[in-house]
């Protein structure tokens, strides 16, 4: 006799209270990043001086960023730092370079830099196979503020951390080598993924040790075309580190924090960079002694990862020079770790989200400016010299007004 079997429950249409709290606070944040590129940044001058370099690429080619903008006709003398060339590697110049052919504007600058963020947040959502994760980068205080307000640009060095580990874990061992090269040069910290990924690479057999450094190879000849221009690599090691501050020193006490940072700055600084540095400890040690049963070769590359972001943190704290925005490496450090992590079973699901948590802690802190979010300085007061029937320079302004007062 045949029993009927139950009916089996309709699924719930529409979508989720969970949703719709996520989409509604990704749009909010869309909002708010949209407003501050709209206004003149607050606590950075970087920007400025970016976007400047970009037009001049543009107007007199790369050669350009060889001469420091003091030693150049026009209001270039104004710009912050203008008595050093350019001392950033070629990538961001040529990122500038390509924004400043569409819209030379710190407007256009920034929206770029937000929509890398983006891209950037649902990668960390696919790499980790958490949507919540993509969703805390996208809301990140450190990333409002000092991405879509202050026009940091870390997100370029981001997303090429990222598309290498993306092409990683898809086999494309080449594609992994040139990005993580491109990554290296806008800034220096991913240099720190590389005995990973050459690690990762090998363990698909000397082709795949050859492809990614191949890639590698491939991708450092931006630099080497770069050189037949202007002296990148020497502008670099001459020229960097203009302001000696570490706003993540071992010492709370240290007497320039009072100088450069509120106390409730130094507090947070404190206090999720030491929890982070303890939650890394504590990790690696459960996956060192954690008997998998997967490969030894999995352990190897998740220790490398977890390497690469403990290191990372011990600089955050021993260096010289140390600005807020740097806590934005941190994220795109610990994605490759949650990763190998997730593949060598070594710790658990909720670890890993530990993990990934503890390296936004120290992002935080850029909440107190976003709550104070007002000029202490009118730092765009001193970009352009002041000078009768000259406009000041904001969000909307062609920079090269600075330079030629009759640019549209």
């Amino acid at each position: 006799m045949l029993v009927p079997s139950s009916p089996v429950p309709p699924r719930p249409r529409g979508i989720s209270p969970a949703r719709i709290a996520a989409l509604t606070l990704a749009v909010a944040v869309l909002a708010l990043r949209l407003a501050w590129c709209c206004r003149a940044p607050l606590e950075s001058s970087d920007l400025a001086r970016q976007v400047v370099y970009g037009a001049l690429v543009g107007e007199m080619g790369p050669r350009i960023a060889a001469i420091p903008l003091a030693g150049m006709q026009g209001g270039l003398g104004s710009v912050p730092f203008s008595g050093h060339p350019y001392n950033y590697p070629p990538v961001p110049l040529a990122f500038f370079a390509g924004i400043a052919a569409i819209s030379p504007t710190l407007l256009a600058a920034r929206l770029a830099l937000t929509a890398l963020e983006a891209a950037n947040a649902v990668l960390v959502g696919v790499l980790t196979g958490r949507r919540w994760a993509g969703l805390l980068y996208w809301a990140l205080p450190a990333s409002l503020w000092w991405v879509s307000s202050e026009g940091q640009f870390e997100p370029l060095q981001t997303l090429f951390v990222l598309l290498a580990t993306l092409a990683l874990t898809r086999g494309r061992l080449f594609v992994a080598g040139a990005s993580l090269a491109v990554a290296v040069q806008v800034k220096l910290a991913p240099v720190l993924l590389v005995p990973w990924l050459l690690w990762a690479a090998s363990r698909r057999g000397a082709r795949g040790g050859l492809a990614a450094v191949a890639g590698g190879l491939a991708g450092l000849s931006i630099l080497a075309l770069a050189h037949l221009a202007w002296p990148a690599a020497e502008n670099v090691w001459r020229h960097s580190a203009l302001l000696t501050v570490n706003h993540f020193p071992w010492n709370p006490f240290s007497p320039q924090l009072a100088r450069w940072s509120t106390p409730a700055n130094v507090l947070w600084n404190q206090l999720s960079t030491y929890a982070l540095a303890g939650f890394l400890l504590g990790a690696t040690v459960v996956h060192l002694r954690h008997r998998s049963l997967r490969a030894p070769a999995e352990r190897m590359g998740a220790t490398l990862a977890l390497l690469a972001l403990a290191v990372y943190v011990a600089a955050l704290k021993s260096l010289p020079n140390v600005l807020p925005w740097y806590v934005l490496n941190l994220p795109a450090l610990a994605v490759p770790a949650a990763v190998s992590l997730g593949r060598s079973g070594t710790l658990g699901r909720r670890a890993v989200d530990g993990l990934l948590i503890a390296a936004a802690l120290p992002a935080l802190a850029a909440a107190v400016y976003v709550a104070r979010a007002e000029p202490r300085a009118t730092i765009w007061a001193d970009l352009v010299a002041h000078e009768p029937g000259r406009p000041p320079i904001d969000a909307f302004t062609d920079v090269r007004v600075v330079w030629n007062p009759d640019a549209p």
